[in-house]
């Protein structure tokens, strides 16, 4: 019986070689639909109707991120400014500096899948150096970001309800804080060259804000980015770690009891083991 249920069940397996297209079709598709957008949206819509598919897309990313956490594992975290805070100004130091080094200016060096396309026509290259610095401080970003969330949620996520609210607004406040004490930021080439490379990114403009950015923010690298995001949460969704999130949301002690390591609610386990007959 056993030899007959493993041979139905390799039936019921897709061949392996569908492997691959199954896996990357969907990003595939998303890219396809970010490129035509980026291609037929300026023709059809006002600038302001770009920059409102621009933040919508900013924002699905945002949200997406917060549901991870909110609503797959049911925790309840308010400090997600914070983390968009340094992911964000990482980018934007990475290309503006990585611009004043590479090319002299902070002027826009990329190709057409970065050009905003409301601010009159572009003749240029598909790709151009300048996209591969907006790439790599889109990445520089999250990875920043990512890092910030593992240490902060180290110690704060053995807290449990407003307790762990009150930890990450905190994170945010912090971050907030931070980030307007920085100093003046750097004009040139000639300014950036007189201080040391670690101490750039305590040049983010203080209070008054990180300004002067080339603008490599298309609507193709948003919803590239918003399509990963996407995949990203899905997979995780339905993947073994995805189960273990959703079931901490659910009974975080029937979740214990099941293998899920979750430090917080041991204590709740050894009173409840203390008090059962």
């Amino acid at each position: 019986m056993t030899t007959i249920a493993n041979e139905s069940l390799r039936k019921l397996r897709p061949p392996m070689w569908t492997f691959w297209p199954r896996a990357f079709s969907p990003l595939v598709a998303g890219i396809f639909v970010a490129l035509l957008a980026q291609l037929v949206a300026p023709r059809l819509i006002s600038g302001f109707g770009v920059n409102l598919l621009l933040l919508g897309g900013i924002y699905i990313i945002l949200a997406v991120s917060l549901t991870i956490v909110n609503g797959f594992t049911g925790q309840f975290s308010i400090g997600h400014a914070g983390f968009m805070a340094l992911g964000g100004y990482t980018a934007a130091g990475v290309v503006y500096y990585g611009s004043l080094s590479w090319f002299g200016d902070a002027q826009f060096h990329g190709g057409m899948l970065s050009w905003a396309g409301w601010a009159g026509g572009f003749s240029g290259p598909l790709v151009a150096s300048g996209d591969v610095l907006f790439v790599a401080g889109c990445i520089a970003g999250g990875l920043v970001a990512a890092a910030a969330g593992w240490l902060v949620g180290l110690p704060s996520l053995r807290l449990r309800g407003d307790y762990l609210a009150i930890v990450t607004l905190g994170f945010g406040e912090i971050v907030r804080v931070v980030l307007q004490a920085t100093q003046d930021q750097l004009m040139s080439p000639n300014e950036m060259a007189k201080v040391p490379w670690h101490a750039l990114p305590n040049h983010l403009g203080g209070a008054l804000g990180f300004i002067l950015l080339p603008g490599y923010t298309s609507i193709f690298w948003v919803y590239v980015w918003v399509a990963i995001m996407l995949l990203v949460s899905i997979r995780l969704k339905y993947s073994s770690y995805g189960r273990a999130l959703l079931s901490i949301r659910e009974d975080e002690i029937a979740a214990l009891a099941v293998g899920v390591n979750i430090p917080a609610p041991r204590p709740a386990i050894t009173r409840l083991a203390s008090t059962s007959p």
